[in-house]
């Protein structure tokens, strides 16, 4: 039983079947936020040439984050190619680093069970397996964001100091996590576990990284004319009620939706079950003295990764409560708190029953078997993602067929238009493009068309009007595609 535990040949594996069932997705189009403005931001760098600059690309595309993540997938399509099977390699790469990494992270600070147990949760969960392929910078960003935290447990400044400015040269976001390690030093310093020598190095290293990401952005401000891309400064909320609900919504994207309801659920009853099977040591462990001793410093490795996570999550969950809300952005901090969960699982099951850690291996994938099935929405954290685009190319297939290239188009769905007018998304057969497609329907609207994706205001009326009549749907799952064609007079 050890012996498979501290074998590498099982995490491997399942990473190795993670990439298989990760191909066939190679080749689909752009979805999402992919098809506008990351696809045609990466195509815009490839056709300029790679660069770092805050104008190497329109400031619409870049949206104002840095652009290393472009940067590199540019630079990647100028070696591989520009097909979409070269692109989508690229975050497939990474993620499958990501996925090794998540391994020897939890192999290295809690136990070889627990990085085992940590890729099998994590790696088939639709809001990662999903992101996996997708040329957007979440997977970047939050990989970046597990090594800086393995790199501040194991005290391994410079790394961690070429992580952060990796992090930060990634997306804003990242400052977030600087912050919470900032943070995690004070309370190491006040705590004693940290001398004030100690802590003036730490502060060295985050000024580093940030003073370089400083630096970009008053480049950009001298560039564009603004230090953050006015569009989400809009956005930013500081209404104490609005930021408590999304906050309260993104304690739920971590614990509950996609079906991890079940594997939270599931762990507090193995914690449960560890506790009754070993009410002695339980006992022991509730006692003053013995908290006492596990929670004064020196803290070792371990203790420091779960006090840095436990000081960013919430800052992380304010964060996202101020600014837009997206449930990929959700990834940076999904990864390590899944891996704190698998360590827990394997720590109780050990303790119940060693066997039972392989048992559990088991059940994890018949569960993502059955959840990759039934975690069907069709927005980039679920698997219905795979049926929208397959519907949305099915529509604009039948648009191609049967219909002119300047019929007049209306769609309020703003990537719907982009699909039909920008062939580097993927869903026209050639570079030949519908030329009048339109957000409102008018008098000269000859077709509406339709997606379970994007809301459209104008769905309900199209229906009911009378005036239009639905020649064709497409349906899949949760998703579906429809086109409406005026009625002839």
């Amino acid at each position: 039983m050890e012996k498979i535990l501290q074998s590498r040949l099982l995490p491997y594996s399942i990473i190795i079947v993670f990439i298989l069932l990760k191909i066939p997705h190679l080749d689909y189009p752009f979805f999402w936020d992919e098809s506008w403005p990351y696809a045609s931001a990466i195509h815009e760098m490839y056709k300029n040439g790679p660069s770092l600059s805050p104008d190497a690309i329109s400031p619409e595309l870049s949206r104002g984050h840095p652009t290393l993540f472009i940067f590199l997938t540019a630079v990647w399509m100028k070696i591989f190619g520009t097909s979409f099977t070269a692109i989508h390699s690229f975050p497939l790469l990474i993620s499958t680093l990501f996925g090794i990494s998540i391994y020897e992270t939890g192999r290295k600070l809690f136990s070889p069970a627990a990085g085992l147990l940590a890729v099998a949760l994590i790696l088939f969960q639709p809001l990662f397996f999903v992101q996996s392929g997708f040329v957007l910078l979440e997977i970047s960003l939050a990989f970046a964001g597990l090594l800086c935290l393995y790199f501040y447990a194991q005290n391994r400044l410079i790394p961690l100091t070429i992580g952060l400015l990796v992090l930060f040269f990634i997306k804003e976001t990242g400052l977030v996590l600087g912050l919470a390690l900032g943070i995690t030093s004070v309370i190491r310093l006040l705590a004693k576990d940290i001398s004030l020598k100690q802590f003036t190095r730490h502060l060295g290293v985050f000024a580093i990284p940030l003073a370089v990401v400083v630096v970009f952005f008053v480049i950009q401000k001298q560039m564009l004319g603004w230090y953050f891309f006015p569009y989400h400064m809009d956005l930013l909320v500081t209404d104490f009620g609005t930021v408590k609900s999304k906050a309260i919504a993104g304690v739920k994207v971590l614990f509950k939706e996609n079906n991890r309801k079940y594997i939270t659920e599931s762990l507090a009853l193995v914690v449960l079950i560890a506790a009754l099977v070993n009410s002695g040591k339980l006992l022991r462990t509730l006692s003053i003295p013995w908290l006492r001793s596990r929670l004064s410093p020196p803290w070792d490795n371990r203790r420091l990764f779960m006090l840095s996570i436990a000081v960013f999550i919430p800052l992380f969950l304010v964060y996202s409560g101020m600014n837009m809300f997206i449930n990929r952005y959700f990834l940076i901090a999904f990864v390590p708190v899944s891996i704190l969960m698998a360590a827990a699982f394997a720590f109780c099951l050990k303790r119940i029953y060693p066997p039972l850690v392989i048992a559990f291996l088991a059940a994890a994938g018949c569960f993502h078997y059955w959840n990759l099935k039934t975690a069907d929405g069709v927005w980039d954290d679920a698997m219905g993602a795979f049926d929208m685009m397959r519907m949305e190319q099915a529509m604009t297939a039948y648009l191609e067929e049967h219909y002119d290239y300047d019929t007049r188009i209306a769609s309020d769905a703003y990537l719907l238009r982009v699909q039909l007018t920008d062939p580097k998304t993927r869903y026209l057969k050639s570079d030949k493009t519908f030329s009048s497609v339109e957000p409102a329907v008018s008098d000269s609207t000859e077709v509406v068309i339709f997606s379970a994706k994007e809301g459209d205001y104008q769905y309900e009326p199209v229906k009911t009007s009378g005036a239009f009549r639905l020649v064709k749907r497409f349906e899949q799952g949760k998703a579906w595609a429809e086109i409406y064609e005026r009625k002839s007079e």
